[in-house]
């Protein structure tokens, strides 16, 4: 049977596995509760408007703006 020691270790463990995963993914661009809770993504893109096409045929504001929603640029400029 586990001692009390060795469960709060497994617990300190678990959450700090969890902590590093949200860092890591944060770094990356991916704001787990902003994107969750308003829709919005963090990724650290400037405003600069130099549109582009995504592979999904949508225009972005720029290539950064693009890659943070996930799509490829298709081609510089509007879709």
């Amino acid at each position: 049977m586990a001692t009390k020691l060795e469960v709060f270790f497994v617990v300190l463990i678990a959450l700090i596995s969890v902590v590093a995963l949200a860092l890591f993914l944060r770094s990356y661009g991916h704001d787990l509760l902003g994107e969750a809770f308003t829709g919005t993504k963090t990724c650290g893109c400037t405003d600069f408007y130099r549109p582009v096409c995504g592979d999904n045929l949508i225009t972005y504001d720029n290539a950064c703006v693009a890659v943070c929603n996930r799509a490829s640029v298709f081609y510089e400029g509007v879709c």
